[in-house]
């Protein structure tokens, strides 16, 4: 068997040379690849560790949030405690006074139950149609106000109205 080795070992050799020279062939074409690709997994790897780190920091940020809420909103329902009124007007003049004028109707709503009015926005639709709003201090044009949308947001009741002007037979006159 010995004999055989000598007989191959040219053979031998020029196998192992072949082996080394395809190996290093190999590394110098694709080690550029390979090590971009290390790289990659490397920065992917940080990302995912500062993404995880994040997560956790908002999570002990949702437990304070909840313990801290958790004694106030269990014994009280939130109420409200301002009213933002958005006049939707064709009318050049007089929205700030319609708004104004919306805002001191509306005023039996605060401290209300934002559940409360939320559950019924009709009380405030119906508290706007009773009573046509003038536009200026003569009292000679006024509006009828209609709610549009109703919003409630951090003990806040935001509404958007619409205006339509009123005739002095209390008739409204569409607006174009």
């Amino acid at each position: 068997m010995f004999r055989q080795a000598k007989k191959h070992r040219y053979s031998f050799t020029i196998f192992l040379f072949g082996m080394i020279t395809g190996a290093s062939l190999f590394l110098f074409l694709y080690s550029q690849k390979i090590d971009s690709l290390y790289l990659e997994r490397d920065a992917i790897y940080f990302a995912n560790n500062q993404k995880y780190k994040r997560i956790l920091k908002l999570e002990q940020e949702i437990t304070k949030l909840s313990q801290q809420k958790s004694p106030q909103t269990a014994h009280q329902p939130e109420t409200i405690k301002k009213i933002i009124v958005e006049v939707d007007s064709e009318q050049r003049f007089g929205t700030e006074m319609i708004k104004a004028q919306v805002e001191s109707l509306l005023e039996p709503f605060l401290d209300k139950s934002m559940d409360w009015v939320s559950n019924n926005p009709q009380l405030v639709e119906s508290v706007l149609l009773k009573k046509p709003i003038p536009i200026d201090e003569e009292s000679s044009q006024t509006v009828q106000v209609y709610v549009k949308y109703l919003s409630f947001h951090q003990q806040t009741l935001k509404i958007w109205v619409s205006t339509e002007e009123v005739s002095n037979n209390n008739m409204t006159i569409p607006q174009k």
